[in-house]
């Protein structure tokens, strides 16, 4: 990630300073906070709080206590370490915390088939990788520029840079514009979609790459193992290549069986593209999956005009 930022061409140098320093300086929370584990802070936590045991009223409190927490935190110093900032440990998500210049990656995501300990590293990187490298990206994206290394509200993108940017950006909204959700008939609205399509197109170019030096690495591995075995291991009826398998392990990670009520509320109410395209847009738009598949130049998923950010 940093080499790219290095070798970034649309931010301007000094605008590139600070986001190398913004890198350096994000805080990671994996999995959850050790305080959780610490039941006299947890009480202590939640000694306002009394619940009923009836399910709507217990709903109710907990939103309010929520509620009135956030607003207790009103004009106070910012602490990004505070733990119950990363509380949320049971969510099958990854979140980047602005306010915090924080990436948290919560138990919930750490589980088959995001993660897995014992198995090659690069399944990893090309599931969990993916999701983790789409919350980096919005560090430094056009709502990451608007906080500085601390999580403050500091805008630290230059005019050029600035102009740039949205150079590149229209040609992901106007790539978007294209996709239809057949199954609702409704076109997709690149200018609401185009910071998440943006952050997807984005990832998969540096999972791709991390990917590579895991292959790396599994293949001397392999080439041991081959030394001992003298023929080659290869599950039966899957005939594909490394770097198949790597793009085809990237689009499991929007596998969903979704119904039309599903599909209208993503297309009306969530600024990411519906499952289909969030795996169509960045792979159309990256030369190596066309590489590998022998997509032919011109066709759907190697159109001859692609979007280049990072």
């Amino acid at each position: 990630m940093k080499s790219k930022l290095k070798n970034l061409k649309w931010m301007q140098p000094e605008s590139k300073q600070k986001a190398l320093h913004k890198f350096d300086s994000i805080v990671k929370f994996i999995a959850f906070p050790d305080e959780l584990l610490d039941l006299k802070i947890v009480e202590n936590f939640y000694e306002n709080l009394t619940l009923s045991g009836h399910f709507f009223e217990d709903y109710y409190r907990i939103e309010k206590f929520n509620n009135d927490f956030s607003l207790s935190r009103f004009r106070k110093l910012n602490n990004r370490t505070d733990w119950w900032v990363f509380a949320n440990s049971f969510e099958v998500d990854a979140v980047n915390q602005f306010g915090s210049n924080a990436i948290s990656i919560y138990l919930g995501i750490l589980k088959p088939p995001y993660f897995e300990s014992d198995r090659p590293n690069f399944l990893n990187v090309a599931f969990i990788g993916d999701v983790i490298a789409h919350e980096l990206m919005h560090t430094f994206d056009d709502e990451g520029k608007q906080f500085d290394s601390l999580g403050n509200v500091n805008q630290w993108w230059d005019n050029e840079t600035e102009s740039i940017y949205r150079h590149k950006e229209q040609c992901v909204i106007e790539k978007y514009n294209n996709y239809t959700v057949k199954e609702i008939g409704v076109p997709i609205k690149g200018i609401h979609t185009q910071g998440e399509n943006i952050a997807d197109i984005a990832a998969l170019s540096l999972t791709y790459n991390v990917c590579h030096l895991s292959l790396k690495n599994y293949f001397q591995t392999y080439k041991r193992l081959l030394r001992r075995r003298r023929k080659p291991c290869k599950l039966p009826g899957l005939n594909y290549t490394m770097n198949q398998i790597f793009w085809l392990l990237s689009a499991m990670n929007w596998c969903t069986n979704a119904t039309v009520q599903y599909l209208k509320n993503i297309m009306h109410h969530d600024e990411h593209s519906s499952p289909m395209f969030r795996v169509i847009g960045p792979l159309s738009n990256h030369k190596q999956f066309a590489k590998s598949f022998n997509c032919p130049k011109g066709s759907t998923m190697n159109p001859s005009k692609k979007c280049s950010f990072w």
